[in-house]
Protein backbone atom coordinates (compact mmCIF):
# COMPACT_ATOMS: atom_id res chain seq x y z
CA UNK A 1 0.00 0.00 0.00
CA UNK A 2 2.72 2.44 1.07
CA UNK A 3 4.20 2.14 -2.51
CA UNK A 4 1.40 2.53 -4.25
CA UNK A 5 0.48 5.80 -2.83
CA UNK A 6 3.28 7.50 -1.90
CA UNK A 7 5.79 6.30 -4.40
CA UNK A 8 4.05 5.17 -7.51
CA UNK A 9 1.24 7.09 -6.89
CA UNK A 10 -1.26 4.60 -8.26
CA UNK A 11 -4.60 4.26 -7.16
CA UNK A 12 -5.43 1.51 -9.89
CA UNK A 13 -2.73 -1.06 -8.59
CA UNK A 14 -3.39 -0.19 -5.14
CA UNK A 15 -7.16 -1.28 -5.79
CA UNK A 16 -5.82 -4.67 -7.41
CA UNK A 17 -3.00 -5.44 -4.27
CA UNK A 18 -6.23 -4.78 -1.81
CA UNK A 19 -8.90 -6.85 -4.05
CA UNK A 20 -5.81 -9.94 -4.26
CA UNK A 21 -5.71 -9.43 -0.18
CA UNK A 22 -9.08 -9.49 0.21
CA UNK A 23 -9.23 -13.17 -1.50
CA UNK A 24 -7.04 -14.59 1.73
CA UNK A 25 -9.95 -15.98 3.87
CA UNK A 26 -7.97 -16.73 6.56
CA UNK A 27 -7.33 -12.58 7.26
CA UNK A 28 -9.16 -11.50 10.57
CA UNK A 29 -12.11 -9.58 10.30
CA UNK A 30 -10.90 -6.42 11.26
CA UNK A 31 -7.99 -6.40 9.22
CA UNK A 32 -10.48 -7.15 6.27
CA UNK A 33 -12.77 -4.06 7.23
CA UNK A 34 -9.60 -1.74 7.47
CA UNK A 35 -8.72 -3.42 3.77
CA UNK A 36 -11.93 -2.19 2.53
CA UNK A 37 -11.79 1.53 4.17
CA UNK A 38 -8.33 1.61 2.63
CA UNK A 39 -9.65 0.01 -0.79
CA UNK A 40 -12.73 2.79 -0.67
CA UNK A 41 -9.65 5.68 -0.65
CA UNK A 42 -8.05 4.07 -3.40
CA UNK A 43 -11.68 4.29 -5.31
CA UNK A 44 -12.32 7.70 -4.45
CA UNK A 45 -8.71 8.69 -5.39
CA UNK A 46 -9.14 7.12 -9.07
CA UNK A 47 -12.01 8.84 -9.25
CA UNK A 48 -11.00 12.49 -8.31
CA UNK A 49 -8.09 11.45 -10.97
CA UNK A 50 -10.48 10.55 -13.76
CA UNK A 51 -12.30 14.15 -12.87
CA UNK A 52 -8.71 15.74 -12.31
CA UNK A 53 -10.59 17.68 -9.23
CA UNK A 54 -6.99 17.82 -7.94
CA UNK A 55 -3.82 18.99 -9.80
CA UNK A 56 -0.78 18.64 -7.54
CA UNK A 57 1.76 19.83 -9.84
CA UNK A 58 2.59 23.31 -8.47
CA UNK A 59 4.24 24.08 -4.65
CA UNK A 60 1.46 25.82 -3.53
CA UNK A 61 -0.89 22.88 -4.90
CA UNK A 62 1.02 20.38 -3.17
CA UNK A 63 0.71 22.43 0.38
CA UNK A 64 -3.32 23.23 0.15
CA UNK A 65 -3.54 19.51 -0.45
CA UNK A 66 -1.82 18.70 2.57
CA UNK A 67 -3.86 21.33 4.53
CA UNK A 68 -7.15 19.97 3.50
CA UNK A 69 -6.56 16.65 4.90
CA UNK A 70 -4.97 17.36 7.82
CA UNK A 71 -7.73 19.58 8.31
CA UNK A 72 -10.35 16.70 7.27
CA UNK A 73 -8.74 14.25 9.84
CA UNK A 74 -9.28 16.79 12.40
CA UNK A 75 -12.73 17.50 11.82
CA UNK A 76 -13.43 13.75 11.33
CA UNK A 77 -16.39 12.25 13.71
CA UNK A 78 -15.96 8.89 12.43
CA UNK A 79 -14.69 5.46 13.81
CA UNK A 80 -11.11 5.78 15.81
CA UNK A 81 -8.15 5.34 13.91
CA UNK A 82 -6.30 6.51 11.02
CA UNK A 83 -7.80 3.87 8.18
CA UNK A 84 -9.87 6.38 5.99
CA UNK A 85 -6.98 8.94 6.04
CA UNK A 86 -3.92 6.30 5.49
CA UNK A 87 -4.46 6.12 2.13
CA UNK A 88 -4.37 10.10 1.80
CA UNK A 89 -2.22 10.85 4.33
CA UNK A 90 0.84 8.14 1.94
CA UNK A 91 -0.75 10.06 -1.17
CA UNK A 92 0.28 13.67 0.31
CA UNK A 93 3.33 12.82 2.08
CA UNK A 94 4.89 11.30 -1.49
CA UNK A 95 3.79 14.27 -3.29
CA UNK A 96 5.72 16.26 -0.21
CA UNK A 97 8.69 14.48 -0.53
CA UNK A 98 8.51 15.36 -3.89
CA UNK A 99 8.17 19.17 -3.53
CA UNK A 100 10.77 18.74 -0.37
CA UNK A 101 13.52 17.95 -3.50
CA UNK A 102 12.85 20.53 -5.75
CA UNK A 103 12.25 23.59 -3.12
CA UNK A 104 14.12 26.36 -3.98
CA UNK A 105 14.49 28.37 -0.38
CA UNK A 106 14.90 27.19 2.70
CA UNK A 107 11.70 29.01 3.75
CA UNK A 108 9.82 26.37 1.30
CA UNK A 109 12.05 23.19 2.50
CA UNK A 110 11.11 24.66 6.19
CA UNK A 111 6.89 24.76 5.56
CA UNK A 112 7.10 21.20 3.58
CA UNK A 113 9.13 19.25 6.68
CA UNK A 114 6.59 20.62 8.63
CA UNK A 115 3.61 19.08 7.10
CA UNK A 116 5.64 16.02 6.54
CA UNK A 117 6.54 15.75 10.10
CA UNK A 118 2.71 16.29 11.18
CA UNK A 119 1.89 13.64 8.82
CA UNK A 120 4.82 11.36 9.75
CA UNK A 121 3.66 11.68 13.01
CA UNK A 122 0.10 10.83 12.34
CA UNK A 123 1.47 7.80 10.39
CA UNK A 124 3.21 6.67 13.19
CA UNK A 125 0.55 6.07 15.06
CA UNK A 126 -0.16 3.57 12.43
CA UNK A 127 2.42 1.52 12.81
CA UNK A 128 4.62 3.26 9.96
CA UNK A 129 8.31 4.80 10.42
CA UNK A 130 8.47 7.76 13.63
CA UNK A 131 10.22 10.09 11.18
CA UNK A 132 8.09 12.83 12.03
CA UNK A 133 10.69 14.31 14.76
CA UNK A 134 13.38 14.24 12.39
CA UNK A 135 11.83 16.57 9.61
CA UNK A 136 10.46 18.84 12.80
CA UNK A 137 14.49 18.98 14.13
CA UNK A 138 15.70 19.56 10.08
CA UNK A 139 12.89 22.35 9.90
CA UNK A 140 14.29 24.08 13.00
CA UNK A 141 17.92 23.76 11.62
CA UNK A 142 17.29 23.95 7.46
CA UNK A 143 15.55 28.00 8.49
CA UNK A 144 15.79 28.70 12.25
CA UNK A 145 15.11 32.35 11.26
CA UNK A 146 11.33 31.57 9.47
CA UNK A 147 8.02 30.93 10.67
CA UNK A 148 8.25 27.44 10.15
CA UNK A 149 11.00 27.03 13.02
CA UNK A 150 9.01 28.08 16.35
CA UNK A 151 5.87 25.74 14.41
CA UNK A 152 7.93 22.77 14.09
CA UNK A 153 9.66 23.27 17.49
CA UNK A 154 5.84 23.11 19.12
CA UNK A 155 4.75 20.09 17.15
CA UNK A 156 8.33 18.55 18.41
CA UNK A 157 7.49 19.79 22.01
CA UNK A 158 3.66 18.74 21.62
CA UNK A 159 4.85 14.70 20.82
CA UNK A 160 7.42 14.90 23.67
CA UNK A 161 4.16 15.86 26.13
CA UNK A 162 2.49 12.88 24.54
CA UNK A 163 5.70 10.41 25.25
CA UNK A 164 6.74 11.48 28.38
CA UNK A 165 3.55 12.86 30.26
CA UNK A 166 3.76 15.93 32.29
CA UNK A 167 7.64 16.70 31.04
CA UNK A 168 8.63 14.71 34.14
CA UNK A 169 10.01 11.76 32.63
CA UNK A 170 11.78 13.76 30.15
CA UNK A 171 15.42 12.96 29.56
CA UNK A 172 18.02 15.13 30.11
CA UNK A 173 19.47 14.90 26.75
CA UNK A 174 16.16 15.57 25.08
CA UNK A 175 15.64 18.79 27.34
CA UNK A 176 19.05 19.72 26.53
CA UNK A 177 18.27 19.29 23.06
CA UNK A 178 14.98 21.60 23.13
CA UNK A 179 16.98 24.38 24.96
CA UNK A 180 19.28 23.90 21.91
CA UNK A 181 16.88 24.50 19.71
CA UNK A 182 15.02 27.62 20.86
CA UNK A 183 18.06 28.76 21.39
CA UNK A 184 19.27 28.47 17.85
CA UNK A 185 15.67 30.13 16.62
CA UNK A 186 15.97 33.11 19.38
CA UNK A 187 19.82 33.52 17.76
CA UNK A 188 18.63 33.79 14.35
CA UNK A 189 18.46 37.44 13.02
CA UNK A 190 17.51 37.41 9.51
CA UNK A 191 16.98 35.20 6.62
CA UNK A 192 19.50 34.29 4.63
CA UNK A 193 16.70 33.54 1.93
CA UNK A 194 12.89 34.09 1.56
Amino acid sequence: MLIFSRVWRDPSQGILSLNRDLQNSKLPINLRKDIEVWKKSFTDWKREIAGKSEDLRSRQQKVTYAKKILAEMKSYRGPAGLEPFLVPLLRVSGVLYEDLAQAKTKMDQAETLYYLGKIERLLSQSSFLLLGDLYLKECIHKAPHSKWAPACLTEYKEYLKWRYPGGVALPASISKEIKGFEKEIASAKKPASK
